[in-house]
């Protein structure tokens, strides 16, 4: 019951406090957020509308002082041409933005008619607005208050331009006014004008392409965002506009280059273009997810002290539980002698000192059990080493082989790193390994020339029937395949078996290099033995064919931590990449050519040496 009541008051206090912030976050949090998201919208429309009556304005303004020189063209009369030479002056000191102002009757120039910024303007200047005046001239429509020509950067002055042009009058005489205006003005409006933190404002004309832009050579290079979705509406929008002269505003979402965006766009209604703003979205709904992050914050905050409350009431009752939990948990896992601090409520004061007592029987169970166990290992190992001295009794040439083959393969395993109780697995392995001998007739064990054919597949049964002596044997189970399959090829080509590559157990494999390696290095009748150095090279001949590559790096770096070779006799070996592990590696071996010509030639006496 002591256990069951912290965790109701936790419960209780984590109810009382979630239930009001859940209300707050499943009910007002959303309205609130839309509500934001409704004023982002909003502040963009008001942001576009405020650009297009801004630039609206200032069309109207130069529209309204054209009309000032509708003066009907009088040759010959100096008075009318100083007249209109002073109002084309006006024009272009009231208007900085103008570059070039030209009259036209028809078609045709006015003499005395043209007024333009000498610093600025050159021959090639006048000619390009004339040549754009001309074609606004000769379209159809020529009542329109107000036309323009595309767009046109300058690169030499560095700004974007265009040509207007306005009748003096619906009726009378067929005079106009082209003006080449610079953008100037309008890249500053457009500068200045902020949308939040990394937004930003620009114009376009129908064909969706820069007009005005916050970075002027993005407008020079006249940069297509016709792709762009929003721009793609708003050429729509312009066309809907200049047929039926009715802007609309319009607020929307859209995607550019990968970027969730959120914007307004409407056509002006003098020109064929359009004003864009747009913002990223995470930006313009930065506020909503803000108002979420604070409600988040303090309900996790709130739920933090309901928390802390719960654990001040409950920690009395629960620590000392949590470390007797802890110490069982420690007796579970093998840890015997763990004490736990004596404290809390006096029933698990006394629970803690019974969990001490019984701790300590344990260690000391455990520590007799593992001397025990230890006693047993070690009659083991002398029964096993009895029966080993009784097989090689048959065989006095491979006197003392077996003890040798274990402790190598043992330094093999540890340079493998593979833990303390295969490396003894190994070992018996090792001693072992030719168990099967004893039912091989002593004349062919103790032959002082090489085996026939016949005599050769008798031998090579000693496997089987080493596995079949120890097969009943239950503490010897996990050592049956070294026994049997300690002659198994790497390249598949080896017995009782046949095994191939990963397919034989590693420990067998281990047992096959440290036996190969003593048999190349012990005296023989028919052969005496080779040098350690020669071994390595004679098995580096064998590596990947008849023996794992990698076992034989083992040995190599045991060899060198024993002294018995040096570094520069150690196989440089390039293992194949797992999907080919069966494929004989490449190696270099550091042999002199003499040596390596004797290790070649005395590989396939190693190969007999080893069975």
């Amino acid at each position: 019951m002591a256990l069951k009541l912290p965790g109701r008051l936790a419960l209780l206090f984590l109810a009382a406090g979630l239930v009001p912030l859940a209300v707050t976050l499943l009910v007002l949090a959303p309205r609130g957020q839309d509500a934001l998201r409704t004023s982002a919208k909003l502040l963009h429309q008001s942001q576009v509308e405020s650009l297009r009556a801004r630039l609206d304005s200032a069309f109207d303004d130069l529209t309204a002082d054209v009309r000032l020189l509708a003066i009907p063209p009088r040759d010959g009369d100096p008075g009318a041409v100083a007249e209109r030479r002073a109002l084309l002056r006006f024009l272009l000191e009231k208007h900085q933005e103008l570059t070039i102002v030209t009259l036209f009757d028809g078609a045709a120039p006015v003499a005395g008619g043209q007024a333009y910024d000498r610093a600025q303007v050159d021959a090639a200047d006048l000619a390009e607005h004339q040549r754009r005046a001309l074609e606004l001239l000769e379209q159809p429509g020529a009542a329109t208050p107000l036309r323009a020509s595309n767009f046109y950067p300058s690169a030499r002055r560095g700004e974007v331009l265009v040509t207007l042009v306005a009748p003096f009058s619906a009726a009378g005489p067929r005079g106009s006014l082209a003006v080449e205006v610079s953008l100037r003005r309008v890249e500053e409006l457009i500068v200045q004008t902020r949308v939040g933190r990394r937004g930003s404002a620009f114009i376009v004309d129908g064909d969706g392409r820069l007009v005005a832009h916050r970075n002027l050579d993005r407008a020079l290079q006249r940069e297509d965002l016709s792709s762009v979705s929003v721009v793609a509406q708003l050429k729509d929008n312009i066309a809907r506009a200049a047929s039926n002269g009715h802007p609309l505003t319009v607020v929307t979402d859209f995607t550019d280059d990968g970027r969730d965006q959120v914007g307004a766009f409407a056509p002006l209604g003098r020109l064929r273009w359009g004003v864009v703003v747009a913002e990223p979205r995470e930006d313009a709904y930065g506020l909503a997810r803000a108002t979420w992050a604070h409600a988040a914050g303090w309900t996790l905050l709130a739920l933090a002290l309901t928390i802390l409350g719960a654990v001040f009431f409950a920690r009395r009752i629960t620590r000392p539980v949590a470390r007797l939990v802890e110490g069982t948990r420690s007796i579970a896992e093998g840890r015997f002698g763990v004490a736990v601090p004596v404290g809390g409520t006096p029933e698990i004061a006394e629970l803690a000192r019974v969990f001490n007592e019984a701790s300590l029987k344990l260690a000391r169970y455990d520590g007799e059990n593992k001397e025990l166990l230890a006693a047993v290992e070690r009659g083991y190992l002398e029964t096993l080493r009895v029966l080993v001295g009784a097989i090689e009794a048959k065989d006095p040439y491979t006197a003392g082989h077996s003890q040798r083959t274990a402790e190598l393969a043992v330094q093999i395993a540890r340079s493998m790193g593979l833990d303390s109780m295969t490396c003894n697995e190994i070992e018996f392995g090792g001693l072992l390994h030719d168990i099967g001998k004893i039912g091989i007739a002593e004349q062919i064990l103790r032959k002082p020339a090489r085996l026939d054919d016949e005599e050769m597949a008798i031998m090579r049964g000693h496997p089987a029937i080493g596995d079949a002596i120890v097969r009943n044997v239950e503490f010897l189970e996990r050592i049956r395949a070294m026994i049997r399959n300690h002659h198994e090829r790497f390249d598949g080509s080896g017995y009782p078996d046949g095994l191939r590559g990963d397919a034989i157990p590693i420990g067998a494999r281990i047992v096959a290099v440290a036996d190969a390696f003593d048999a190349i290095t012990s005296d023989r009748v028919y052969q005496p033995g080779q040098s350690a150095q020669a071994a390595m090279a004679i098995l580096g001949g064998l590596t990947g064919k008849q023996l794992d590559a990698g076992v034989v790096a083992a040995l190599g770096r045991a060899l060198l931590a024993m002294g018995a070779i040096e570094a520069a006799d150690l196989p440089k070996v390039s293992y194949p990449p797992p999907s080919d592990r069966g494929r004989r590696p490449t190696l270099d071996f550091p042999t002199t050519d003499s040596a390596r010509a004797d290790a070649e030639a005395g590989a396939a006496d190693a190969q007999a040496k080893a069975k």
